[in-house]
């Protein structure tokens, strides 16, 4: 065959492999092919070596692809870091420079990726960016840099990072043994060779073998080919032990609250092994620390988890930083992390972006003075705060991209350039949820956008691949083989027909549309179905449903109840207003992180000692406006409806009737710190000073703080005399007061209420304006500001303290004790005789004010005891007719119905019990496991038990004993109430025990059940763990009153009585559940005491008549 006939034989032939290819590798031409090429290409060229500039002409003229394919295909056979010398060797070529040019103009002609336009590299580039890796060094490129990349879920941005930096030591990602072109190739940072990476690491880490089949053109031919090799050989792999793992990985993350870059240590989860240790190792530059994890075992899985600073670690600019995870001593994870001038992160996750080109719409830049005035000159709009600290001297700049730009930063560029989505996930999200990426339920549509088809037309090109993270599983399918819905300028499938229908699709994937390289998007979001979880809020409680298969837990509270196996429902604490909860695919041990919010913004006052809720009220000297802030949380997803930004104003007014104020533009999404600093420094101010928020987009309007002089009621005088003065002495009295007084008296609670201006500090009161008894009298300072009017309201006072004082009036005769006077004794001292009618609404008006009046009442319990008894008959009929448990069990705790008789406390109790349960545990069989329990540990069981309540309703032993472990080991002020109890009551109730056994009134039986509650060990804490047993002890002794009060000594009932109010105050529900299991016991173990009695006089030996 001539050559010219050769030519356009062998042209026409390779056609075929050109189609729709972004470079030369894509067209896949057979090895054999190659070599038959190569061979006749030498022979020709060879044929006439001194006029060889005509025959390159004339060959690429007639074979243009033949010769690009050629040259290309060498590459990747041949190439070992010398391509033109081997070439010209190879083909018989004496000169190359035609050649060269001849190869550029033909990628042109092609359309295909130009890598390399200008420099005196740029043909070899191209060549070699065309050939993707050389198959000389694709298994040094696995072993170096694919393996270790799949293996620890690097990002192809990360692998890229790596190799430019060519650190071998402290990065998972190693450059030697890669021929300079293919470390040239990674750092091309292009949209192709970035597409050709990132599908050699997805294709590594599934290993759906064969490659060569699984994955036909996916990848060039030759890398499938070698990966097969690979894999066949015998090789020890990263991707093998990792995949045994499932190893979650650290990230390098920016908290807009903190201002500061930290890298976050995540959750290790394993659901089949235990292992003694895992570990992480932190090392930068010479300095290395390790840093423990602690165990949490449940039935469901075990954690290990960072507790010190919740994981997170502040890094220090301009550093490089590797971290290791080991697993009992061994390094199982390795991952790398570089510090630079210029850090991108994610506006969801906030985790880095560790990229050049972005695409995103939103990202946040830390970016060091010396760089900024890049960003300045941009195009696009952008929000700028100083950072502090370690941080000073950058900037946190908030930048929204609408327009194409570059960043050109001393060290790195920036090309921005927000993409159109060829591919979206469209449907129902699940609202006031923030999750690391969007959250969807019910019915997604994956909805593509049809310019596709003017990149490739053939919609057989296209597929969609489906990653999910947690099983490592990938769905894939092409276009072609799916049904889809079309609409103007975009199709839609139904995400839940990737899945056959014994699957359930549930929690984090990736998924991602390919075609040809350089065009492949995805996307990144939650699915979890309606019936796997769904929540609804009234207020501040939430009530969460879940199906038998999931799982919701709440790892750092203890107020959430499972009522069944798929319905829990908790209060949520008055700030911030949102929890951070877990659900738990109970099947697959997958488990997501969600944090749920009540209302749309959330916010919080953060002063030195910490944060608090809005609206809280300081003294001048101990609030610190320079140092305190409102921490503005607009995270919720469901605000992204109203906008990017919303305007945010702190207002005061002044004496002279301004108004001043500090305005924030606030991005909706993030958090934000809105100092209060600028209220230090304000003339004019009032003595009473109240910073109010006002966010009118969203119509909120709040009180933020209220400082006021620091002042205190030193003393109240009350008027002696008929026409007498009520006086008072301030510490420091501010220029205008109000004073109020309220009754006990329901039928007219406020008294009066007097403006006081300063010097004057008295009110005249006649006899009838004030009689003689008990009364609250209030000073609060005058606040003139018709802003704040709305969170002004004039209540009953919740509480005494330096503002609201007790008082008592005592004009003619001596007024009894608080109790006596309230409940017992008329004005004239008579034994006071109350009527159905009178008692209820008084009852009813203490109930309604028990923050205050119940801690007066229960000072004189023993009184609050005489009223019960005496009354009792009134009390059991208002039981009766009234429906709230809350009220009747309020009446019944301030009437001391623990010393009524069992018939009245059975009237009295009749809503409140559960039906009688027979296996009732007095002391849980694993309390000493309970105690031992981290506190983690505890919540996950109290949350993951359903809460079956035993003679009391709401009551459960088990969760109970949960909360209080909890309480004595993290509840500061429980533990002192419990630590004033024992001083006061514990050596009191120590003799009483001791009494009832000389009295033989408690059997041996109900010894040994007491003493199950005591734990005994060398720590002091452990002693506290005993307080049950004087709960119980304290039921006990109340429950065996009613029959052997005449046994008691006096005093010891008395000391009972004085116990009882601080039970009450600490274990109120506890001692109510052992106050009804004893009178329940003692009645059965009076029956029980029958019985032997009459079979003894039946039989006389009852042992033995009983076994026939």
């Amino acid at each position: 065959m001539k050559v010219e006939e050769y030519l356009n034989y062998t042209e026409l032939k390779i056609s075929k492999y050109f189609k729709e290819i972004r470079i030369v590798s894509e067209a896949n031409l057979p090895h054999d092919e190659y070599i038959k090429i190569l061979n006749n290409f030498n022979e020709i060229l060879k044929h006439d070596i001194d006029h060889q500039t005509n025959t390159i002409n004339f060959i690429w003229t007639l074979a243009p692809r033949t010769a690009l394919l050629l040259t290309v295909n060498y590459a990747i056979y041949n190439y070992d870091g010398n391509f033109w010398g081997n070439f010209k060797k190879d083909v018989s070529l004496k000169k190359d420079h035609e050649w060269k040019i001849r190869f550029l103009r033909q990628l042109e002609f092609e359309k295909l990726e130009l890598f390399n336009r200008e420099n005196g590299q740029k043909y070899v580039e191209n060549i070699l960016g065309h050939a993707g890796i050389p198959k000389h060094n694709i298994a040094g490129f696995i072993k170096n840099v694919i393996d270790p990349a799949a293996s620890f879920d690097l990002t192809v941005d990360e692998v890229i990072e790596s190799v430019k930096k060519e650190k071998n030591y402290g990065s998972i990602v190693k450059t030697y043994g890669l021929y300079k072109s293919v470390k040239d190739f990674i750092k091309l940072d292009n949209a192709v060779s970035n597409s050709l990476i990132s599908r050699c690491i997805e294709v590594w880490r599934e290993q759906d073998r064969p490659f060569t089949e699984k994955y036909k053109n996916y990848l060039p031919d030759h890398i499938l080919e070698e990966f097969e090799a690979y894999a066949s050989k015998e090789i020890a792999t990263k991707i093998q032990q990792t995949k045994q793992h499932r190893l979650a990985r650290p990230v390098l993350s920016y908290s807009t609250q903190y201002q500061n870059i930290f890298i976050k240590l995540p959750i290790q989860r394993f659901s089949d092994k235990l292992y003694e240790q895992v570990e992480w190792r932190l090392i930068s530059g010479n300095t290395s620390i390790n840093v423990p994890t602690k165990r949490y075992i449940s039935k469901e899985e075990q954690e290990y988890i960072v507790d010190d600073k919740n994981g997170e670690h502040p890094l220090k600019p301009l550093n490089d930083y590797t971290v290791h995870l080991l697993i009992d001593g061994e390094v199982k994870g390795e991952w790398s992390f570089y510090l630079d001038r210029v850090t991108v992160f994610d506006t969801v996750s906030y985790e880095q972006l560790n990229k050049n080109y972005l695409s995103n719409s939103n990202v946040l830049l830390i970016v060091h003075e010396s760089e900024y005035k890049n960003v300045e000159n941009g195009k696009n709009h952008y929000l700028i705060r100083p950072l502090f600290n370690q941080w000073q001297g950058y900037y946190e700049i908030d930048l929204y991209l609408e327009k194409p730009d570059v960043f050109e930063f001393s060290n790195t560029a920036l090309t921005l350039n927000p993409m159109r989505n060829l591919i979206e996930i469209e449907g129902a999200r699940v609202e006031d949820v923030k999750a690391q990426t969007d959250v969807y339920t019910d019915k997604p549509l994956i909805k593509i956008n049809t310019a596709i088809f003017s990149i490739n037309e053939d919609i057989s090109k296209w597929s969609i691949k489906l990653h999910h993270e947690f099983s490592k599983k990938t769905i894939w399918k092409s276009l072609s083989e799916l049904k889809f819905t079309k609409a103007v300028g975009e199709i839609k499938i139904d995400f839940l027909t990737l899945f056959n229908e014994r699957e359930e699709p549930f929690g984090r994937y990736s998924l991602s549309l390919t075609g040809m390289l350089g065009h492949d998007q995805s996307v990144d979001f939650i699915y979890i179905s309606r019936k796997d979880f769904s929540f609804a809020i009234h207020e501040q409680n939430i009530r969460v449903l879940t199906s038998p298969s999931t799982d919701f837990t709440i790892p750092t509270i203890f107020n959430i109840e499972k009522k069944s196996e798929i319905e829990s429902s908790f209060k949520l604490p008055n700030h911030p207003d949102f929890v951070r909860g877990n659900v738990l695919n109970l099947q697959t041990k997958e488990k997501l992180d969600f944090k749920i919010y009540s209302s749309k913004v959330s916010c919080e006052l953060v002063t030195d000692v910490g944060a608090q809720k809005l609206g809280e009220t300081f003294n001048s000297n101990e609030f610190d406006f320079e140092h305190s802030h409102v921490l503005l949380d607009l995270e919720n997803p469901s605000l992204l409806n109203d906008g990017k930004s919303i305007e945010v104003t702190l207002r005061e007014r002044l004496k002279t009737g301004e108004v001043a104020q500090k305005k924030f533009s606030c991005r909706v999404g993030r958090k934000h710190i809105l100092n209060l600093n600028y209220f230090e420094g304000l003339h004019q101010t009032n003595g009473r000073r109240t910073i109010g928020m006002y966010i009118s987009e969203l119509n909120v309007t709040e009180k933020v703080v209220t400082v006021e002089t620091e002042w205190i009621i030193k003393s109240v005088r009350t008027p002696n005399s008929n026409e007498g003065f009520l006086s008072f002495e301030c510490s420091f009295q501010p220029k205008k007061l109000k004073a109020r007084l309220w009754s006990f008296d329901c039928t007219k609670e406020l008294i009066g209420e007097y403006e006081i201006n300063h010097p004057a500090n008295s009110l005249q009161l006649t006899k009838e304006m004030l009689p003689d008894g008990y009364y609250i009298f209030e000073l609060n300072e005058v606040e003139e500001d018709d802003f704040f009017d709305i969170f002004e309201e004039v209540v009953y006072p919740h509480s005494l303290g330096s503002h609201r004082k007790f008082i008592k009036v005592e004009r003619t005769v001596a007024v009894p004790s608080f109790v006596q006077w309230l409940l017992l004794l008329e004005s004239d001292g008579e034994e006071k005789e109350w009527e159905l009618p009178e008692l209820e609404k008084l009852l009813k008006f203490i109930w309604n004010h028990e923050s205050i009046i119940e801690s007066l009442l229960l000072e004189d319990y023993s009184s609050c005891c005489d009223f019960g008894l005496q009354n009792i008959d009134l009390l059991l009929e208002i039981i009766k007719k009234k429906q709230n448990e809350e009220f009747t069990s309020f009446i019944c705790k301030v009437a001391g119905y623990q010393e009524w008789d069992p018939a009245s406390f059975k009237v009295a109790m009749q809503n409140q019990l559960e039906k009688k349960n027979l296996s009732a545990e007095y002391t849980p069989v694993k309390i000493s496991l309970l105690s031992s329990f981290s506190r983690r540990e505890r919540a996950l069981s109290y949350q993951r038990k359903i809460k079956k309540a035993q003679f009391f309703k709401g009551f459960s032993l088990h969760h109970e004993y949960l909360s209080f472990f909890d309480k004595i080991d993290n509840d500061e002020l429980h533990r002192l109430k419990i630590e004033d109890f024992y001083e006061i009551h514990k050596d009191t109730l120590d003799g009483l025990f001791v009494s009832l056994k000389k009295l033989e009134l408690i059997s041996s039986e109900n010894i040994n059940l007491l003493n199950t509650r005591r734990i005994t060990s060398d720590k002091d804490v452990y002693d506290l763990y005993s307080f049950p047993f004087y709960i119980g002890l304290s039921a006990l002794a109340c429950a065996l009153i009613i029959e052997h009060e005449s046994k008691m000594e006096t005093e010891t009932l008395l000391a009972l009585r004085q116990a009882i109010p601080a039970l009450y105050d600490v274990a109120e529900g506890w001692y109510l559940h052992d106050l009804v299991y004893w009178k329940d016991k003692l009645v059965s173990d009076q029956k029980t005491s029958i019985i032997l009695r009459e079979r003894k006089l039946q039989y006389e030996h009852p042992s033995f008549a009983w076994k026939r």
